[in-house]
């Protein structure tokens, strides 16, 4: 069972990022608090309740990348242009409240931008004071049946590999949309 796992971020591997999960989480009001007064900086904080895969961070989080090279970014920096790719809304203040942080969150996942010889430990060093798991634990935490009503999955779409790959495509083409 992977705690993390590095996705590249493009084709020269140089850029990557790392995600982490946890639970059981205590001090989110606290974190909360640290990201907004920037005293985090290099994290971003979701709501692994909307995530059907990791997959679908990773495509926000390319996304974002990309827009902050071209100088394209609709939000004011690349962690909070990952929360408003994973919304299917265009309101960046719903995106942030909904997909990010909260007061009450008991489960996190967290993602970091590395270079290729950068360590993962960093997400180690935050202060999350919950318990960190497996990454195959987002199955088991994510809410399928708000999932499919925020993207407006069809009911057609049954099974979950054909939801993921659904709420990716939104994902991806959010601004196409």
């Amino acid at each position: 069972m992977k705690m993390d796992q590095r996705w590249d971020l493009n084709q020269s591997g140089q850029l990557q990022c790392t995600l982490a999960l946890w639970k059981d989480v205590q001090n989110a009001p606290e974190l909360k608090k640290r990201i907004l007064s920037q005293d985090i900086r290099d994290v971003c904080f979701i709501n692994p309740s909307l995530l059907l895969d990791p997959f679908c961070v990773v495509v926000a989080a390319k996304k974002a990348s990309e827009a902050q090279l071209r100088e394209a970014m609709i939000t004011k920096s690349i962690m909070t242009e990952i929360l408003f790719n994973l919304s299917p809304s265009k309101n960046i203040r719903d995106s942030l409240e909904v997909y990010g942080i909260r007061d009450d969150s008991k489960t996190l996942m967290g993602l970091i931008y590395l270079d290729k010889n950068s360590e993962a430990g960093r997400l180690d060093s935050l202060g999350v004071k919950g318990t960190r798991v497996p990454l195959e634990e987002l199955e088991s935490m994510c809410d399928e049946s708000v999932i499919r009503k925020k993207y407006k999955a069809s009911p057609d779409i049954t099974d979950r590999a054909s939801l993921i790959k659904f709420v990716t495509s939104k994902i991806a083409a959010k601004q196409f949309i």
